[in-house]
């Protein structure tokens, strides 16, 4: 009989070690013995179908926070000490693998609970495989100091989800399974709330790393803005996962030049990305009909929505299948 790797937490997630500080919070019932806590894996899929259905409550939250969990590391991005945490996997089935790492995020719960005193965590802890459920996204999380939560000058409560990335990377980028699963439940959470935008910018309506707050080393220092905007907006690394009810294009013609896609109506609009004729494109269908939604810039240049790429000038796009 196999015996299973001791799961080391001693000094577990050292970049949120001080991210327990007074933060506003929402009215909620934590889970567990008094700590807000899930303890669920899911599929990309499964996750935009629960975050379809979730109740975010009158004050959803409206930035995302992105970290790397450094303790537990992964053997695709190892921290010099501490627990792996797909070690010892070999052989195992899918299943096993499933309850194996699910006794370890208990194990993670149990470390916020009863060593650092919390009544919660992050949110979601992502891995290659699983989007793993820890915090409800109801409530304000503990991750990132004072970037769990805040109020503006006018009183309003806003809150950030935070997201752990499993592994140490400050060497080593995400792998391309963990960055679709990461932008796979960026994606989800975008598409359902759209409190926040596809844009790097700490505090209210953007997505940052850890370091925008209290941890400049957090989420590793290969994982700077100019890398994981491109994926989380499924711009790059073929990081966007299959999404229900895409259609499918063919780039025009008109594209022969390549059109840039800006992300607002002006040419000095940060640039998204390029189509070229001849090329396939996938994204929501798209429509003449919004004229506030579309400008055009003779025929190279094109706007979309700043918080959502997937709309483009119809008259660039033919329609293959849905």
């Amino acid at each position: 009989m196999t015996t299973e790797p001791t799961f080391d937490l001693a000094g577990a997630l050292p970049f949120d070690d001080d991210a327990n500080v007074p933060t506003p919070q929402k009215p909620s019932t934590a889970l567990l013995g008094g700590f807000a806590y899930i303890g669920e894996g899911v599929t990309v899929a499964q996750f935009r179908s629960y975050v379809q259905r979730y109740h975010f409550g009158r004050v959803p939250p409206d930035y995302v926070v992105l970290h790397h969990t450094a303790i537990p590391s992964a053997t695709w991005a190892r921290y010099p000490s501490g627990a792996v945490w797909d070690a010892g996997e070999a052989g195992l089935s899918e299943p096993l693998i499933y309850q194996k790492r699910l006794r370890q995020l208990d194990s993670l719960m149990r470390y916020y609970r009863d060593v650092k005193g919390w009544n919660a965590g992050p949110h979601l802890f992502i891995d290659e495989r699983y989007i793993w459920l820890f915090t409800p996204m109801y409530d304000v999380g503990i991750h990132a100091a004072q970037g769990n939560s805040y109020r503006d000058s006018g009183g309003k409560l806003h809150y950030s989800i935070g997201i752990e990335v499993v592994g140490y990377y400050e060497k080593v980028r995400w792998p391309a399974a963990v960055a679709r699963n990461v932008a796979g439940a960026v994606q989800a959470l975008h598409d359902q709330l759209r409190t926040f935008g596809y844009v790097d910018k700490p505090w209210a309506g953007g997505i940052s790393g850890h370091r925008a707050y209290n941890k400049p080393s957090c989420p590793g220092a290969a994982i700077v803005p100019s890398y994981y905007m491109p994926i989380v907006r499924g711009m790059g690394d073929g990081a966007r996962p299959p999404h229900p009810g895409l259609t499918h294009y063919r780039v025009l013609k008109a594209a022969t030049g390549g059109a840039t896609i800006r992300a607002a109506p002006r040419m000095n609009g940060a640039v998204l990305g390029r189509l070229h004729a001849g090329e396939d494109w996938h994204g929501e269908p798209v429509t003449v009909a919004f004229s506030t939604t579309v400008k055009g810039f003779g025929t190279s240049h094109v706007w979309i929505r700043s918080d959502d790429q997937r709309w483009v000038f119809s008259l660039l796009l033919e329609k293959v299948r849905d």
